[in-house]
């Protein structure tokens, strides 16, 4: 497993699989390397999302919300930063909207993972 699996793509997946089990529809940009990684629809909502392990700079910030500014209708999306960072003692995945500073979800990385092992026991046994 590379490194940037480990990191950021690593959160891609873990926040694409959590929007997912919210209903969300979740698209992902592999490999693009650029200014968004995720893009969610529900209901009327939709995220454009930038995955950092840790921070976001102040210009990187700027230009996802110039860009939703530029193409979008309504205030929609909503330019959203998902990072890891503890929560407690544990390390959580959170997405933050930038606009207003608002954090969306705030998921323990134990909790994700234990999610995902039923999810996949769940569909071993519909086989």
């Amino acid at each position: 497993m590379t490194l940037y699996r480990q990191g950021v793509e690593g959160i891609e997946y873990e926040v694409a699989f959590m929007l997912r089990d919210r209903d969300y529809y979740v698209i992902r940009s592999a490999g693009s390397h650029g200014l968004i990684d995720l893009v969610a629809f529900w209901e009327g909502t939709s995220l454009a999302i930038q995955c950092k392990k840790k921070t976001m700079g102040t210009k990187d910030q700027e230009a996802l919300m110039s860009w939703c500014d530029q193409h979008c209708n309504h205030g929609w999306p909503s330019p959203i930063f998902a990072y890891k960072d503890k929560l407690g003692p544990d390390v959580a995945i959170f997405l933050k909207n930038l606009r207003n500073g608002q954090v969306l979800f705030a998921w323990p990385v134990k909790a994700i993972k234990a999610l995902r092992k039923i999810k996949r026991e769940e569909l071993k046994a519909a086989k």
